[in-house]
């Protein structure tokens, strides 16, 4: 029996440990929070099957076919294929287990458009699919942590990787949020599924804890990052002070128009834009319109960067059935009524396509050490379509555990190299409790949001980019004359914020040369108009250098489908 560790406890982390432990092993789950709190269960909209439940046609193909040229054909296509094919075997899998997911009066599941499907593809449980589906897999893991096969290590921040000498990762060390402590764990195979990293930009769709800062730790330690360029920016969201919040695209899915003032009269400007696919277009189109109708234009609402997302059209029970969670939820943080004034809305930072580089079977570079979910690069390529990212997260928690458990290795190299980690993270720790800097925290984290907002929002000019870099630079040498705000050991949140960031600013940086390469406009990322379209095969790879990331290139395989030009 091999013993696994799995760092993370969302929906990818939940089924990869189910599959551990169904399979006869032993599968120890570390997470920052209850499972219950992951940012899975944030998803609303839906996830992707072709089960043609609603008799429109659809099938795998095109699903498989939505996918790779939603993606810009950057998607690694072999395991896109996998994915998709094993859809409906994963949504019964769902249902089985006591998904409470929507259904038609036949009793048949109910599906629903998402943007960038050509047939309504997504099963959902009204604005809550995530979250159904969070607690379905989290029960599934009860009987089998009854029986011993499932450890839970609740409260616990990953720290770094234990490398072996021959670079072999051993396990993790990770920080006990209660006592403050370190503590190292030990595994014949790990498996990271510690989710987004979006909430780098700051103004994010996503919790504030899904920061990368893991993958950025991982990446440090010579772990690879893929893709970094292609970031998504939703087209509906909710700006606030603290982050911004998601207005589903099940909101559009179920009908739901976008539309400003043009000439005192609305303009429903994405169903000129597009009349097959209407408000319904990639989340990468709708946010450019977006951002150009409010910026260049200078149609946003009240002059401000935002537009209407109107629902006052619909059917009473379609708003309350269907989208009552996601309706309530905006209610809640504006206190308008969407049913009676239209939504205002405006793009946000949501989903990062890239991540750690895996291969088909979810190794990373470095032996020992897996990743799946929404840490790593594979099944999105330039731009996620909607519905597939729990998609994504399911099956790909099932791949990573298979093949961790296959290729699990012991040796008496891991209690060495584990003392050795924690002694190193220890002495690291103690450095940052002793800081006396006068740079306040808050102050560089924001401004590295800020940056990453500016290049992404921005067409591309090399200049500009390289300025960015500059300005990350500094915030490097900011970090260094900072201070964690407290000296306690226990639940030190400003220590762990130095940490993390001394880790992040060189994975922003690897996000900003990944777009300084990309001089193609491809999927999410619009480059400037005197850039050369070619080479469009080619996937960015970003390797750790103290200097400055080292960029390779990796094709991808199109031969399941057209060429790049999607013919």
């Amino acid at each position: 029996m091999s013993r696994i560790l799995i760092i993370g406890a969302g929906l990818s982390g939940l089924r990869a440990a189910k599959t551990v432990a169904e399979l006869g092993h032993e599968a120890v789950v570390l997470s920052r929070l209850n499972a219950r709190r992951a940012a899975s269960g944030c998803a609303q909209g839906g996830i992707n099957a072709a089960l043609n439940h609603m008799d429109d046609g659809d099938n795998v193909d095109l699903h498989f076919r939505d996918t790779i040229i939603g993606g810009g054909y950057m998607a690694d296509q072999r395991p896109v294929r996998r994915m998709c094919d094993e859809a409906p075997e994963i949504i019964m899998e769902a249902a089985s287990l006591g998904a409470l997911l929507t259904r038609l009066p036949d009793g048949r599941l109910s599906q629903r458009f998402m943007a960038g499907a050509s047939a309504q593809r997504a099963c959902f449980a009204g604005a809550s699919t995530g979250q159904a589906l969070l607690q379905t897999y989290d029960n599934a893991l009860i009987p089998l942590e009854v029986a011993g096969r499932v450890n839970r290590m609740e409260g616990f921040d990953f720290v770094s990787l234990v490398l072996d000498r021959d670079g072999r990762c051993r396990g993790c060390v990770a920080k006990d949020y209660a006592s403050g402590e370190l503590v190292s764990v030990t595994a014949e195979a790990t498996i990271m599924a510690t989710g987004g990293s979006s909430a780098i930009y700051g103004q994010s769709t996503n919790p504030v804890l899904s920061n990368g800062a893991a993958i950025a730790a991982a990446y440090v330690q010579g772990a690879p990052l893929s893709n970094m360029e292609f970031v998504q920016f939703h087209p509906t969201a909710i700006p606030g002070r603290d982050k911004a919040r998601l207005v589903s695209e099940a909101v559009r899915g179920e009908g739901g128009r976008v539309w400003t003032l043009r000439n005192g009269k609305p303009w429903y400007f994405l169903e000129e834009m597009d009349k097959e696919k209407g408000n319904l277009i990639a989340r990468d189109e709708a946010s450019r319109a977006i951002m150009r109708v409010c910026n260049e234009m200078g149609l946003g609402i009240g002059g401000k960067q935002q537009v209407f997302l109107d629902v006052t059209h619909l059917d009473p029970s379609v708003r309350s059935q269907k989208l009552g969670a996601v309706l309530d939820m905006y209610q809640k943080y504006t206190g308008e009524d969407p049913a009676i004034v239209p939504m205002r809305v405006y793009p946000a930072a949501h989903y990062i396509m890239g991540g750690l580089r895996v291969d088909g079977d979810h190794r990373t570079a470095l032996p020992g050490l897996w990743a799946c979910g929404e840490c790593d690069q594979q099944y999105h390529g330039a731009n996620r379509l909607g519905g597939n990212s729990l998609l994504s997260a399911l099956y790909s928690g099932g791949v990573a555990a298979k093949s961790a458990i296959d290729g699990a290795a012991w040796d008496g190299y891991a209690d060495a190299a584990a003392a050795e980690e924690l002694k190193k993270q220890r002495s690291r720790n103690a450095q940052i409790l002793a800081m006396r800097g006068a740079q306040p925290l808050n102050e560089i984290i924001m401004a590295m949001g800020a940056i990453l907002r500016d290049a992404a929002f921005g067409d591309g000019d090399a200049a500009r980019l390289s300025d960015a870099d500059a300005r990350l630079c500094e915030l490097q040498t900011r970090l260094q004359y900072s201070h964690p705000m407290d000296r306690t050991p226990r639940c030190n949140y400003g220590a762990m914020l130095v940490r993390q960031l001394s880790d992040q600013l060189p994975m922003a940086r690897a996000i900003i040369h990944s777009q300084l390469w990309r001089c193609q406009s491809r999927g999410a990322r619009a480059n400037r108009p005197d850039g050369e379209r070619g080479n469009l095969q080619l996937s960015s790879v970003c390797k750790y250098s103290a200097a400055a990331p080292n960029i390779s290139h990796v094709r991808v395989d199109t031969s399941l489908m057209g060429g790049p030009s999607g013919e």
